[in-house]
This record gives C-alpha cells, structure tokens and sequence, in this order.
C-alpha cells in the first residue's frame, strides 16, 4: 500500500461512499416527498370528510331550521289573522254600538227638539188667549168699577138731597138735550 496522495481505491471507496449516500439521500428525498403527499392526500381526504359531514350536518341543521321557520311563519300568519278577525269582530261591535248611540241621541234630540217646538206652539196658543182673557177682566173690572160708581153716585144724590140741595142732571141727559153725539157710552 501506498501512501501517496492519489490512490485509486480510496477514491473509488469515497465516490462508492458518495454515490450510496447520494443514492441514500435521493431514496430518503423520495421518501419523504412521497410521505408528504401521502399525508397531504390523507389530510386533504380527511378534511374532505369532515367538511362534508360538517356540510350535511350544517344542511340538516338548516332545513330543520327552515322547516321551523316556516312553521312559526304558518302559526304567526294564523295568529295575526285570528287577531285581525277579533280586531274587525270589535271594530264592527263599537261601530254598532257607537252607531246605536249616534242614534238613540239623535231621536231623543229630535223629540226634546219636537217637544220644545210643542211647548212653544202650546205657549204661543196660552199668549193669544192671554189678551182675550185680559180683556174680560178688564170689562169685568171696569163693570165693577161702573157699579161702584153708580153706586157712589145713587149715595150722594141721596147724600145731597138729605141735605136739600138740588143735584144737576146726569150728563147723559145733557148730551141728550143736546142732541150730541156720546163718546162716553
């Protein structure tokens, strides 16, 4: 053996060396490369899975929701249909009710209105009779006062001729006399 700087079997040792270790590292490269992708795939699949079941059980979630929805729109549509009808069922009960009273009031003032033109028709009629009956008391009064007066009038002449004074003629008689018209009968 040699001990040169140069030797032939070192060097082809270092360059087998060198090739199962570029051989080794290829295979390792590979290896890893193909491990890589194989738990990418894997990866990739599983999550695949998993977004998948997630989607279907978000679906399943959704409609089971949707179909809920749609069930509390049905019961709140009837609700609010059934409070819409009661609505209008009372509407209707006060118009009525307010309608009756509208006219009851308006009869009761049409009969206080009639009553009051009655009573004032009845009060006019007392008002023209008024005069009528004035007018009689005032004749009866003033027939009364005649009386008096003829009375008061027979006293003094019995007065004055007791006293033996000679009473004057009635005016009457003098009008009479007169041949004048009388104003005073």
């Amino acid at each position: 053996m040699s001990h040169t700087f140069y030797d032939r079997d070192v060097l082809r040792q270092q360059m087998n060396r060198l090739r199962q270790a570029a051989a080794e590292r290829t295979k390792l490269e590979q290896d890893i490369t193909s491990e890589y992708e194989k738990e990418t795939a894997a990866a990739r699949a599983e999550a695949d899975t998993a977004i998948a079941a997630t989607e279907k059980k978000y679906a399943r979630e959704s409609e089971a929701t949707r179909r809920e929805h749609a069930a509390v729109k049905v019961k709140a549509d009837a609700d609010a249909a059934a409070d819409r009808a009661k609505l209008d069922s009372q509407h209707k009960s006060v118009a009525t009710t307010i309608r009756r009273n509208w006219e009851k009031q308006d009869a009761q003032l049409k009969e206080d209105a009639q009553f009051e033109e009655n009573q004032s028709k009845e009060v006019f009629k007392e008002k023209r009779k008024e005069p009528a009956i004035i007018l009689k008391r005032a004749e009866k009064e003033l027939a009364n006062i005649a009386t008096q007066l003829d009375q008061a009038d027979s006293r003094s002449l019995k007065f004055l001729a007791s006293c033996g004074v000679v009473a004057a003629p009635p005016a009457n008689a003098l009008l009479a006399a007169a041949h004048l018209p009388s104003t005073l009968t």
